[in-house]
């Protein structure tokens, strides 16, 4: 199974404009990422705005996968505000043979506006595989980071360059160093 690679985001003011509440990100444009290693460096993180609500995940769908770690942590949760009023939805069950061959998926964000929803692939034999997001229009799945601690990073990033910049229309200079240093690759 060959997946095209990408972001779906939102516009970062004037860093990065789109016409919608997400575009499709091409993968070799975004910032390259040094992401730490497991869910501790979001302990005491600001979210900005409104922390998105905490749930609590089905112990069934989750044990074993990466999402087991952050979803068993409401803190680690409440380290996001999301801007266009995304939330944390587990699915219940998985979504079986996603592809064919036996992967299966699981849901474990979705939009309000149900205009996208990210998955994290479990391969056949139940090891955790890339993230994969769609819209609802076009409903093709594209693998938007290659891990769920990916995932996570970047979805932080984004949500924070967007409160720093839009909301809170922060100079480059005002910005947060974690902030900076990711739009520093748009060219400040």
């Amino acid at each position: 199974m060959k997946l095209s690679t990408g972001w779906w985001g939102i516009g970062l003011g004037h860093y990065r404009h789109t016409d919608h509440t997400y575009e499709l990100y091409d993968a070799d444009g975004l910032p390259p990422l040094d992401v730490p290693a497991g869910c501790g460096w979001l302990e005491g993180v600001d979210p900005h705005g409104h922390p998105m609500e905490v749930t609590k995940a089905p112990e069934d769908v989750v044990a074993g996968l990466p999402l087991e770690a952050f979803f068993s942590r409401p803190d680690l949760q409440e380290a996001f505000a999301s801007p266009t009023d995304c939330y944390w939805d587990v699915a219940e069950s998985f979504t079986p043979e996603a592809f064919g061959d036996g992967a299966r998926l699981v849901r474990f964000l979705a939009d309000s506006q149900g205009c996208v929803f990210w998955y994290l692939l479990v391969n056949p034999g139940g090891a955790a595989g890339p993230v994969l997001a769609g819209s609802a229009e076009e409903y093709d799945l594209v693998q938007v980071a290659a891990s769920f601690d990916e995932f996570l990073y970047r979805h932080w990033i984004e949500n924070s360059a967007w409160w720093e910049v839009v909301a809170e229309r922060r100079s480059f200079t005002q910005l947060s160093p974690r902030v900076r240093d990711y739009l520093a690759h748009y060219g400040g």
